[in-house]
């Protein structure tokens, strides 16, 4: 059984919110660690499950200049091909800080 499967990434393309380890500006290449809600208040926490994950285009260079703007949190990332070995974030991608929209 896939990791997508078990963990009910049924899709090629998933959103998802990540932390991000060993990021190589080189090539693009990263560990994402997966993150879960906490609680009711948005919140997330790691779960300790990781990836590699390749930053292509547009995602890496927006993912670059969150870096170069001191961002250290949880990244939220649509639409990641979640297809193979390795996540892939393209120019396909929203890349954003995650930040936790409350209920109304």
């Amino acid at each position: 059984m896939s990791w997508q499967q078990s963990s009910g990434m049924q899709s090629d393309f998933v959103d998802m919110v990540v932390l991000i380890h060993s990021y190589q500006t080189s090539n693009g290449l990263a560990i994402a660690e997966f993150c879960e809600a906490l609680d009711t208040s948005g919140r997330v926490i790691p779960t300790g499950d990781r990836k590699p994950l390749r930053f292509d285009h547009r995602a890496k260079e927006v993912f670059e200049v969150m870096l170069e703007q001191g961002h250290k949190g949880p990244v939220f990332i649509s639409g990641v091909m979640a297809k193979g070995e390795t996540l892939r974030a393209g120019h396909w991608c929203d890349v954003l800080p995650f930040s936790p929209i409350p209920d109304a």
